[in-house]
């Protein structure tokens, strides 16, 4: 039997369409997978941005449900410009109460207002005085309270003196 030539033809043409089709194959694979990355990083980044949204509208929900609360909260801090009206406050104390109210050794470094306040009066009037100091519609700490029977100023009414230390948080 012959061979015929134009077997080896056909085997050759079937090679060279095998290979091509394989390397065909090959590319659509790698493109394939180089796709399925691309996906993944692209899904991870709008997961990552949805999270990031989410956490932005919690922040803003927290944001405009503090809103009253936050002013609230600075009006308990005693701005640099309204210092004068605080040492006037606490002086207009000494008036309501009705003894005799003095501010020593006032001083502010930049965080704390601090003061030394002293009066003298009545029992009541000094009791008062430590109330409404107590009350004042600041943040308020009072240190050193010192309470002491200064003298008689009449036969039947005690002079008192209250001495105490306070510091409000203050802000630029």
């Amino acid at each position: 039997m012959k061979t015929n030539p134009r077997h080896y033809i056909l085997i050759v043409f079937s090679l060279l369409s095998i290979m091509a089709t394989s390397s065909v194959y090959f590319l659509i694979y790698k493109q394939a997978i180089n796709n399925a990355k691309q996906y993944a990083t692209v899904k991870k980044e709008l997961e990552s941005e949805d999270s990031r949204k989410q956490g932005e509208q919690e922040l803003l929900k927290i944001y405009n449900s503090t809103k009253e609360s936050r002013n609230k909260i600075l009006s308990f801090l005693v701005n640099e410009d309204k210092i004068v009206g605080f040492i006037e406050s606490v002086e207009k104390i000494g008036t309501d109460s009705k003894t005799d109210l003095e501010l020593s050794s006032i001083n502010n470094d930049g965080e704390k207002i601090k003061a030394k306040v002293s009066a003298k009066g009545s029992w009541v009037g000094v009791m008062t005085t430590l109330a409404l100091i107590e009350n004042l519609p600041l943040s308020l700490s009072i240190k050193n309270v010192r309470l002491n029977i200064v003298g008689e100023a009449q036969k039947t009414a005690r002079l008192w003196e209250l001495s105490l230390d306070i510091e409000a948080l203050s802000i630029k």
